[in-house]
C-alpha cells in the first residue's frame, strides 16, 4: 500500500503545482498589455544573458562588419558617406566603395544597430532590443493564432529556446525579418478576422520590415499569406467590401507607399540610382557566384584583390556543389535539420504526432503551406544561413503550440494525460534551455574562455585598443600570407574614414603603398603580417626595408 501511495501522492502534489501554474496563466491572458510588456523584459534579460554566454565575441563574420558600418552611419545621420580617395586599398567584403562608402544590405538590420549606438553607446542593445520586440510580436501573433491561454507559454517557450543562439550576440541579425513576419502573420490574422486599421497598419509595416532585412525570403513568406487576405477581403459580396477596402487596403497601401518611397532615397543616396539597390551594385563589382539554382556564374573577371579573389574562388565551389542532384539533396538535407534544430528542441518534438489532426484546421493548413513555401524556396539559394528562415520564425511556433494545444485533451480512461504531457514538455523545455543558457555565462565568468571561432576577432581588437591606447592617430598595412583563411577579414574600417583613431589598408606592395602613405602621412604607418596556419600575427613599423620585429604584443606605449 506505502509504495502504491507514492505515485500517486507525487501525481497529486504534480496536479496542484499544474493548477496553479494554469491559474496564474489565465490570469495573464485577461492582461495582454502586462503579458506583452513581461515577455519584452524577460527577453531583452535572457540576449543579454546569452551575450555573457558568448563572452561578448567581438565582430567575426564579414557580413556583421558590413552591418555596423550602416549602423555607424545612419547613427551619424547620413545614408550613406561619401567615397574615400584611398577606397583601393580599403575594399572590404559586402561593403561598397564607389559611388558611396556603404554597407551594400538592406537597411533594417544597421538601424536597429543605429537605435542601440543612440540609446546606450553600443551597436549591441540593438542587437537585444530587436530580440526582445521579436519575442513580444511573437506573443501578440500567437495571441490570435493559438489563443491567449496559449501564447505566453508559447512565446516564453520559443524566447528561452534562441537566447543562447547567435541571434542575441552577433551583429548579422535573424530577430528583425522574425519580428517583421510575426507582424504579417498576426497582422494578417486578425485583418481577416475583424478588418481593423490597426492590424492591417502592422502587417504592412511587417512586410515593410521584410523588404529592408531578408527581402527573397520574406517575399516567399508575404505571397501565401497575402493572397488569402486578398481573397477573404473581396470575397464577401454585401458592403462588407467597401469596409475593408476603407479599413485594411488603404492603410496598407499608404503605408507601403511611404516604405517604397523610403527604400527609393535610401537607393539614391548609396547607389545614385533610386532603382538600384546597394545589394545588387556590390554584385555588379564583386559578385561571381549565382545566388540561386536557376542562375549562371558571372563572367567578369575575378578580382586583382588576392583576398577577394580568393573568396569569390569560395563563392563559385559553393555555389557549384548545389548543382549535382547528389549535391542538391545532401546540402539542403544539412539545412532542413539545422533549421528545425534551431527553432524547435528536436528531444521534444513528440507533440508533432497530432499534426495530421490538427491539419483539420484551415488556418493549420495555412501556416504548414507557408512554411513549405519558405523552406523550399530557401532550397533554391545557393548561400544559407539560419537567420534566412527567420521570416518563417512564427511559423514553427504555431504549428508546434497548435499540436501541443490539442494533446491537452488527451485521457487514459478517467486520467487526464494531456495535463501531465504537456506539463512535462514545457518543464523540460525551459529548464533545458535555461541551463543551455546558463552552463557558458558560469565557463566565461569562471575561466574568461571566449568562442574559438571569434578569438582572431578579439586579437584584432586588442591591437586596436593597443594603438588608440597609444595616442595618436595609426595606419595599419595588412599583409596576408598563403596560408590565410580568407573569412578572417582584418581590414575594415569606420564611417569616418580620416577622423578614425586606425585606419586598415591592404598592402598593395611598396611602389603603391607610396600613394598610401603620403595621403595618411600624419599617421604612423605599421605593417600587420597575418597567416592563420602560422599561429598569429607580426606587427612592425612600416619601412621599406620590411625587416621583421615580433608579433602584436610589442606595440609600444603611449606617444606623447
Amino acid at each position: 500500500m506505502k509504495t502504491s501511495s507514492q505515485p500517486s501522492a507525487l501525481l497529486a502534489s504534480a496536479g496542484r503545482l499544474i493548477e496553479r501554474a494554469r491559474r496564474w496563466n489565465a490570469a495573464l491572458a485577461g492582461r495582454p498589455s502586462l503579458s506583452l510588456a513581461l515577455v519584452f523584459v524577460v527577453a531583452f534579460l535572457l540576449a543579454f544573458l546569452g551575450a555573457v554566454g558568448a563572452g561578448f565575441p567581438e565582430p567575426t563574420v564579414h557580413d556583421e562588419s558590413s552591418y555596423l558600418l550602416a549602423a555607424e552611419t545612419f547613427a551619424s545621420g547620413r545614408m550613406a558617406n561619401p567615397p574615400h580617395p584611398m577606397a583601393e586599398y580599403l575594399q572590404t567584403f559586402h561593403v561598397l566603395q564607389r559611388p558611396s562608402y556603404a554597407s551594400k544590405y538592406p537597411p533594417a538590420q544597421g538601424l536597429w544597430l543605429a537605435l542601440g549606438i543612440k540609446l546606450a553607446g553600443t551597436p549591441i542593445v540593438g542587437v537585444w532590443l530587436s530580440f526582445a520586440f521579436m519575442c513580444a510580436a511573437i506573443y501578440w501573433m500567437l495571441r490570435v493564432w493559438v489563443g491567449p491561454r496559449w501564447a505566453l507559454a508559447g512565446a516564453l517557450a520559443f524566447t528561452a529556446r534562441l537566447a543562447s543562439t547567435y541571434w542575441t550576440y552577433q551583429y548579422w541579425g535573424g530577430a528583425v525579418p522574425a519580428l517583421g513576419g510575426a507582424l504579417v502573420l498576426g497582422g494578417a490574422r486578425r485583418v481577416i478576422e475583424s478588418a481593423r486599421t490597426r492590424d492591417a497598419i502592422l502587417m504592412a509595416l511587417g512586410a515593410a520590415m521584410l523588404a529592408n532585412s531578408r527581402p527573397y525570403e520574406g517575399l516567399l513568406l508575404c505571397v501565401p499569406i497575402g493572397a488569402v487576405v486578398i481573397w477573404r477581403v473581396f470575397q464577401r459580396t454585401d458592403g462588407g467590401v467597401r469596409r475593408r477596402i476603407r479599413t485594411v487596403v488603404l492603410p496598407a497601401l499608404a503605408v507601403t507607399a511611404v516604405v517604397a518611397a523610403l527604400m527609393l532615397r535610401y537607393n539614391h543616396a548609396v547607389t545614385g540610382k533610386a532603382t538600384r539597390f546597394p545589394y545588387l551594385a556590390y554584385l555588379e563589382e564583386y559578385g561571381r557566384g549565382p545566388d540561386f539554382l536557376w542562375q549562371k556564374p558571372r563572367a567578369a573577371p575575378l578580382s586583382s584583390d588576392a583576398l577577394m579573389r580568393r573568396y569569390q574562388e569560395w563563392e563559385l565551389a559553393t555555389a557549384d556543389s548545389l548543382r549535382s542532384p547528389g549535391g542538391f539533396m545532401s546540402r539542403n538535407a544539412g539545412r532542413m535539420k539545422d533549421t528545425f534544430g534551431f527553432f524547435l528542441q528536436v528531444s521534444l518534438l513528440a507533440p508533432f504526432f497530432a499534426l495530421p489532426i490538427v491539419l483539420r484546421q484551415p488556418w493549420v493548413r495555412l501556416a504548414c503551406v507557408s512554411l513549405a513555401f519558405v523552406l523550399v524556396g530557401l532550397m533554391l539559394s545557393s548561400w544559407y544561413q539560419l537567420h534566412y528562415a527567420a521570416p518563417a520564425a512564427g511559423l514553427f511556433v504555431v504549428l508546434y503550440v497548435t499540436c501541443l494545444a490539442w494533446c491537452r485533451r488527451l485521457r487514459l480512461g478517467r486520467f487526464d494525460a494531456g495535463k501531465y504531457f504537456v506539463a512535462v514538455i514545457l518543464s523540460v523545455w525551459i529548464v533545458s534551455q535555461l541551463a543551455k543558457l546558463a552552463v557558458p555565462i558560469v565557463r566565461v565568468l569562471a575561466t574568461g574562455a571566449t568562442p574559438e571561432w571569434s578569438r582572431w576577432a578579439r586579437r584584432r581588437a586588442d591591437l586596436e585598443r593597443r594603438l588608440q591606447s597609444a595616442g595618436g592617430k595609426d595606419l595599419v598595412i595588412v599583409r596576408y600570407g598563403p596560408r590565410h583563411d580568407v573569412h578572417h577579414e582584418w581590414v575594415r574600417n569606420a564611417a569616418d574614414i580620416d577622423r578614425s583613431a586606425v585606419v586598415w589598408a591592404h598592402d598593395l606592395g611598396l611602389a603603391k603603398n607610396a600613394r598610401l602613405l603620403e595621403y595618411f602621412r600624419e599617421r604612423k604607418a605599421w605593417l600587420l603580417e597575418v597567416n592563420d596556419a602560422d599561429g598569429g600575427e607580426r606587427i612592425q613599423e612600416y619601412d621599406p626595408a620590411i625587416i621583421d620585429l615580433g608579433d602584436v604584443t610589442n606595440v609600444p606605449g603611449p606617444r606623447r
